[in-house]
């Protein structure tokens, strides 16, 4: 072999060392942010001032479950996933980060964002908010520390505030419920009375519903 042909092969080495030394830690990158934590950037004051607009938070994606990529890299279309056993449920007060799924009217919503909220109440409890003192089950639940309002003058009771569910209610921000958290084996009664209340819930979780007369139609059925 020539001089030439072994300083080429040393320059192939070479790079194919540098490509599988860059390749790894990309690869191990990818797995933790996809499976293990990730860290975001809290985009709204609602957690004031608790956690503040513009902080930036890591996420423990093992505890509630893992799944695999829910969405095409770099797209907000979604693809079948998968989601890996949890090693634990939320509680009253955890801190959790989730997939906003939507305003009330919407199916899927138009840009995906991630929500940092506090858990306050789980399947089966029902839920109140009395002049924005909240009960869970019928008992005060304390303020968290930290609690800060909005400026806003309080919604009276009956006064109804546009796109908080379910549709038709008289709720508002301040003065909701009583509305109790579905569990699962719950039985929702599915009428024209609450049909506009369950239809985005049905579609959301890929069936088609609809009324026809008097008659609820999901799946065709």
């Amino acid at each position: 072999m020539t001089p030439r042909g072994k300083s080429e092969n040393r320059f192939t080495s070479l790079i194919l060392s540098l490509k599988s030394g860059f390749l790894m830690p990309v690869l191990i990158t990818l797995f933790i942010v996809t499976f293990v934590v990730q860290g975001y950037g809290v985009q709204s004051g609602s957690m004031e001032n608790t956690i503040m607009t513009g902080d930036y938070v890591f996420v423990n994606k093992v505890i509630y479950g893992s799944t695999t990529p829910r969405y095409l890299p770099f797209t907000d279309i979604r693809i079948p996933h998968f989601r890996f056993p949890a090693l634990s449920q939320p509680h009253r007060g955890d801190i959790i980060c989730f997939d906003w799924p939507g305003n009330r009217d919407e199916v899927r919503p138009v840009v995906q964002e991630n929500y940092v909220k506090r858990c306050i109440a789980l399947p089966g409890d029902t839920v109140q908010v009395i002049n924005r003192i909240l009960f869970v089950n019928g008992t005060m639940v304390p303020y968290p520390q930290n609690v800060k309002f909005e400026p806003f003058p309080l919604f009276p009771t009956g006064y109804p505030q546009p796109g908080i569910f379910p549709e038709g209610s008289d709720f508002n921000q301040d003065n909701y419920g009583p509305i109790v958290v579905p569990s699962k084996g719950d039985v929702i009664s599915l009428t024209p009375a609450d049909f506009t209340a369950w239809k985005i819930f049905i579609e959301r979780e890929g069936h088609s519903c609809s009324m026809q007369g008097s008659q609820i139609l999901v799946d065709g059925k």
